[in-house]
């Protein structure tokens, strides 16, 4: 069996423009994630947990809960990461490799909204859910195809 995490990418409400006074958020919306082999997925958590607790020790004291605290993508994957957060960067290649490692796979799918409110664009939050949840869910079936995880065929 393949074990899924999935987040969301942006939000479903519409977009306009960023100095809309209400629709100003994300031109995007759409999921990603990782999918790993049931027998793996112990091992990765234990890995990812010990890096985030390594890299974020400074944000992570004092906070109650520390295995739910979490660092927005959104804040981290901008145009200049690369400089503002060279150390996170490096660990998330580096978990994206032990992913691999242990055969998990990333899958991603986004959509760019179509500009306007919900009545212009004539999409609600569910349907726009909906649609690209299975959009994201056939790409998800691909992978699924492709894999060769030692879990077997179609688990």
């Amino acid at each position: 069996m393949l074990l899924a995490y999935i987040d969301e990418i942006g939000e479903p409400c519409p977009y306009v423009a960023k100095d809309h006074p209400r629709f100003n958020t994300n031109p995007v919306f759409g999921y990603a994630g990782f999918v790993i082999p049931e027998s793996s997925a112990r091992r990765f958590g234990q890995i990812f947990t010990a890096e985030k607790r390594r890299v974020f020790a400074s944000e992570l004291r004092g906070v109650e809960n520390p295995g739910r605290w979490e660092r927005k993508g959104s804040d981290i994957f901008t145009p200049d990461a690369w400089r503002r957060y060279g150390e996170q960067i490096r660990v998330f290649r580096g978990l994206i490799n032990r992913l691999a490692e242990l055969s998990g796979h990333v899958f991603f799918y986004a959509e760019q909204k179509e500009v306007g409110t919900r009545k212009q664009v004539r999409l609600s939050d569910e349907q726009r859910y909906a649609r690209v949840g299975q959009s994201s869910l056939s790409s998800r079936g691909q992978l699924r195809r492709k894999s060769t995880d030692a879990d077997g065929p179609d688990q």
